[in-house]
């Protein structure tokens, strides 16, 4: 982002500084961009509580301050403010998930976060149905797939197998892999033979999606930065502040 400051009765000030010490001038530039990043990264953090839907702390603590050093040639003297974790870039750009599996991508519902009936999922994700964490009989559905062709037939020993081998979560897929989904079982006796087990019922978790997925970029760190040193009011402010308290600090000591 190029910001653009009025220099209009900047010159003296700079003039001032450089007689007063060789580091002067650069400390106040230094000062400056270091209140701009810092004020920069608390509305990014406020943005990003405001927009995104945390599960803890992590993602407000990865956004921080590189803070700018002193040097000679005030050109050299920068400071940033940016996040540690990647996926907060990619919110910031935008970015294309694919798939390595046969399989598309898991798309979390409002079930997974527990918002049962929700049109769109504005909580986190519940620790039990996070992907790392559920367990799925591998193979199961396949082997059904071939052994049962009807629909209802095939969900129906996919829950009772489930259920007798001490699974609550199952994989589901159509013949025509156009129907995929992960469900969790709600209920439902391990000992039923025939028939839908009595009382179990299925939750939708995660749909499962083509084999790419776009997500539109979602700006965090651009709108926080151009709402502080967009217009260069703010860094034409801070930085006479500075050179102004620099010169007194100076003259102090003489």
């Amino acid at each position: 982002m190029h910001v653009s400051i009025d220099r209009r009765g900047l010159e003296q000030l700079e003039n001032n500084l450089d007689r007063l010490g060789e580091y002067a001038l650069p400390r106040a530039v230094q000062q400056t961009v270091n209140d701009a990043a810092f004020d920069v990264r608390k509305r990014a953090v406020a943005f990003a509580r405001h927009t995104f839907t945390m599960r803890n702390a992590y993602t407000v603590r990865s956004i921080q301050v590189d803070k700018a050093l002193p040097h000679r040639n005030i050109k050299k003297i920068e400071s940033s403010t940016g996040s540690t974790l990647d996926y907060m870039a990619e919110q910031e750009e935008g970015f294309t998930k694919h798939t390595q599996g046969q399989h598309g991508i898991a798309v979390p519902t409002p079930g997974a976060s527990g918002q049962d009936g929700a049109n769109k999922r504005t909580r986190a994700i519940r620790a039990r149905n996070l992907l790392s964490r559920i367990k799925i009989a591998r193979g199961v559905a396949a082997e059904f797939e071939a052994k049962y062709p009807g629909r209802r037939q095939r969900i129906v020993r996919l829950v009772q197998h489930s259920l007798k081998h001490g699974y609550r979560v199952i994989f589901w897929t159509s013949q025509n892999r156009r129907e995929q989904g992960i469900y969790r079982i709600i209920g439902g006796s391990r000992s039923t033979k025939r028939g839908w087990p009595a009382g179990a019922t299925l939750k939708l978790l995660y749909q499962v999606a083509d084999r790419s997925q776009t997500t539109e970029p979602h700006p965090w760190l651009e709108p926080s930065t151009y709402s502080v040193v967009g217009t260069g009011d703010y860094l034409r402010r801070h930085y006479i502040h500075h050179m102004t308290a620099m010169i007194e600090r100076y003259s102090r000591r003489r």
